[in-house]
């Protein structure tokens, strides 16, 4: 449930950013965005709603994700020790350094494990969500040639 909600966290951080990139690098406004969100049916106007919308999304999901991880993971006590923003911060962080974090595990594998085994299953596992992660950012880089 947790790997789901951080999926779909990410998917909207993918979201977030290419509003920027929108927005500033490109300089269309947010109200040709809404205009163009207005009408869905086209790819200009669904990936406009979908980067107008992910900002909203996104914290939303992250306090689903956030009051999930403070009930019922391996570490909910520790969580429950520190208030609430702490957990919702670090969701935060940790789908802003995922990228990162999984492109060096790519090259060095997953240190949790020690045989050859785990550390095959390891590598398998940043292999799968580096591929997820390219086709989030193709399916956004498709969206801004979209719109």
């Amino acid at each position: 449930m947790i790997r789901f909600l951080a999926l779909i966290r990410r998917i909207f951080i993918g979201g977030i950013v290419s509003l920027l990139i929108a927005l500033l690098a490109m300089k269309i406004g947010i109200l040709e965005l809404a205009q163009a969100a207005k009408n869905p049916a086209g790819l200009k106007g669904a990936f406009s709603l979908f980067f107008l919308i992910s900002p909203v999304c996104y914290l939303i999901m992250n306090l689903i994700s956030s009051i999930i991880i403070r009930n019922h993971v391996k570490f909910a006590a520790v969580h429950q020790q520190k208030i609430f923003m702490y957990t919702v911060l670090l969701a935060l962080g940790s789908d802003l350094v995922f990228p990162f974090k999984n492109i060096a595990g790519l090259f060095k594998g997953d240190p949790d494990t020690a045989s050859d085994d785990g550390k095959a299953k390891g590598k398998g596992k940043f292999i799968v969500r580096t591929i997820e992660m390219g086709i989030l950012a193709a399916v956004c880089i498709f969206g801004l040639f979209m719109i």
